[in-house]
């Protein structure tokens, strides 16, 4: 059985102006109040939940270069604080507003972050930082909803755009279409509607598996068709962009 024999990282921080302080991390930052204590002689303390905690700890090298890249300039003390946030400008601008000196505005970092400086209350210099989504992940999430749109227009332009050239489609009963195939289907079906849902989406280099549930109604020969599939898509990064190298349908019933 592993042992931690660190059960948790508590940093104690002395605040010449305590109320100030208190407001700021707990109420603006929004760190939850976990416990506070009183004690003679106007002793006070509060302990906020920041979350999971780490300790970085990082060479003279490693955080200058932080600082060019979040500054611009050597500003950092020995000690910062980074909180990961949902929304580095919005949470910034409620920073400042709230006192806080602004060191550095939100600025994109190479390991893609999105990090901002700042001098806050109890004399503590702090990097908000919010994690973005890889590269990858936005483009496609926009080439599946292109996709699904030329598909649902029955554009095959669009969609000979989108697919690689030795593309292939399994149905749901295990049918094989490649690409001419597909684009011909067209000639005897329409969509009245086509919707994906519970999309992920897992990067692998230059290829990339987009998982989803899509739901459609269509004609097919003149004969209505209502569907709820499992779709799983495989993307590949080409010369010319991403493009739709298979796709796999798993029947999931009828709406």
């Amino acid at each position: 059985m592993d042992r931690k024999p660190v059960r948790q990282l508590r940093l104690v921080v002395e605040a010449e102006d305590f109320a100030e302080a208190v407001s700021f991390y707990r109420d603006v930052l929004g760190l939850p109040e976990q416990a506070a204590f009183a004690g003679e002689g106007d002793a006070q303390v509060v302990i906020l939940d920041a979350g999971r905690a780490t300790l970085e700890i990082a060479n003279l090298a490693q955080k200058r270069m932080i600082d060019d890249v979040e500054v611009g300039r050597q500003v950092a003390p020995r000690i910062r604080v980074a909180f990961e946030v949902d929304d580095t400008v919005a949470r910034t601008a409620e920073a400042t507003a709230a006192g806080a000196t602004e060191l550095a505005p939100p600025t994109r970092t190479p390991w893609n972050s999105l990090n901002s400086r700042l001098e806050a209350p109890a004399e503590l210099q702090i990097t908000l930082f919010q994690e973005l989504a890889p590269q990858h992940t936005v483009d496609l999430h926009r080439l599946v909803s292109a996709f699904d749109e030329a598909e649902s227009r029955g554009d095959t332009d669009s969609l000979d755009a989108l697919l690689a050239e030795d593309f292939r489609s399994i149905g749901e009963q295990g049918f094989v279409l490649d690409k001419g195939q597909w684009l011909g289907k067209f000639a005897e079906f329409s969509y009245e509607s086509l919707e994906s849902s519970d999309i992920e989406i897992s990067g692998y280099g230059h290829a990339a598996v987009v998982r989803c549930v899509q739901r459609s109604r269509s004609t097919w020969r003149g004969q209505p068709m209502a569907l709820t599939v499992r779709v799983s898509q495989t993307w590949v990064e080409l010369a010319g962009g991403w493009r739709l190298a298979g796709i796999q349908f798993s029947a999931l019933g009828n709406d």
